[in-house]
């Protein structure tokens, strides 16, 4: 009985993760943003609600923000590990 190995080094496997999980927030990014259109447009004269969205919106910002830094700074750190 042969076994066959994973035949990838660990980088590679790192890049395509890191690749899949940014696809994934950056879609999961919009449809957040577009629910708090949504919820900013319902919140009508309402200064709380209105408060309320504006700040999920600038937290769902920062938040993809952080993730593509971190994108960044992992395909930065792959660069210098393979020079």
């Amino acid at each position: 009985m042969e076994i066959e190995y994973f035949d990838a080094d660990v980088v590679t496997v790192i890049q395509d993760l890191a690749a899949w999980l940014l696809s994934y927030v950056a879609a999961l990014a919009l449809l957040l943003l577009i629910g708090d259109g949504v919820y900013y447009m319902a919140a009508g004269d309402d200064p709380q609600k209105q408060k309320r969205a504006k700040n999920a919106a600038s937290y769902i910002i920062l938040g993809l923000l952080i993730v593509v830094l971190s994108y960044a700074l992992l395909k930065a750190a792959e660069e210098v590990a393979v020079n």
